[in-house]
Formats: C-alpha cells, structure tokens, sequence
C-alpha cells in the first residue's frame, strides 16, 4: 500500500495504528478486568495493596495510549490531505501541460 503513488492514494483507505494499537489496549483492558476481578475478592484488606497501584498505573497508560493514538491519527490525516492534494495539482499540471 505504501508504495502507491499520489495519485492512486484515494482509492485506498486512511492508514491507522489501530491494529497493534487496539492490540495493546484490549491486553490492558483484560490485564485491568482480572485485575479488578482479584482487588474485589480482596476488599476485606484496606492497605493499598500492589494490586491497586498496577490498577492505576494500568488506568494512567491506557490514557497515554489514547491520546498518541488521537495524535497519531490526527497526523496521518493531515498527512493523506497533504498528498491527496499534491496529486489533485500533479493531474492538473499533467493535464494543462499536455493541452499546450
């Protein structure tokens, strides 16, 4: 996909990290399940059990990779509009060069 030139890019669609990315946030959201699942059956203990601090670090990395994947996608659009334009303006050079 990635070796298509500009102009054939709009008849593919937007590239993403979602794959490896979603990958990564379901193994945390099932790490933080379990991980819930264990502090409930523990509530009786009231110190902050090493169970809770991987809960929120969990929860504090699930934020962080939410936000570079928004980033992330917010780039790769900017970046496909940039390109989608360069190839609109090459056809119309191409086009008026071949009228002379």
């Amino acid at each position: 996909k990635w070796g298509a030139l500009p102009h054939q890019l709009s008849s593919y669609p937007i590239p993403t990290q979602c794959g490896t990315r979603c990958f990564e946030l379901a193994t945390m959201m099932k790490l933080l399940f379990v991980a819930q699942l264990w502090t409930l059956a523990a509530a009786d203990v009231d110190v902050a059990s090493p169970v809770s601090r991987v809960i929120g670090l969990l929860e504090e990395m699930e934020e962080k990779v939410k936000a570079e994947g928004k980033a992330e996608d917010a780039k790769m659009t900017e970046y496909v509009a940039m390109c989608e334009k360069r190839a609109s303006d090459l056809q119309y050079e191409i086009k008026t060069a071949k009228s002379d």
